[in-house]
């Protein structure tokens, strides 16, 4: 059995029971408890000065565990993504490769030992 860090590159077969809709983002709800994480994905409706109204689409319960691979997989596009197209707006911590805020993120959980 494999270490789950160094998994064999392997072709990967997807099944779905039904079709998956695609489904766009733009709100984000998280929480976490001791458990795992929950991830609410859905869309906004009404932005204004008067409310922000969303609907939600799905909502994504994992691990602690899974949710770092995820965050980990995530920043890797990412960072690819940086490459490959140039910056992502407003959120410069990305555009450097990522370094900056892996130091810092690094230094939060170092201070909170």
């Amino acid at each position: 059995m494999s270490d789950d860090n160094n998994l064999p590159n392997r072709p990967t077969v997807r099944h779905s029971k039904q079709q998956i809709p695609p489904l766009y983002c733009d709100a984000t709800n998280l929480s976490t408890n001791p458990f795992g994480i929950k991830m609410i994905f859905g869309s906004t409706l009404v932005s204004d000065d008067a409310q922000l109204e969303i609907e939600d689409h799905v909502t994504i319960g994992m691990s602690a565990e899974h949710a770092a691979a995820f965050h980990r997989v995530l920043g890797d596009h990412l960072r690819a993504f940086v490459q490959a197209a140039g910056e992502i707006r407003g959120f410069p911590e990305f555009n450097d490769g990522g370094t900056a805020h892996s130091e810092m993120l690094a230094s939060k959980i170092e201070s909170s030992r």
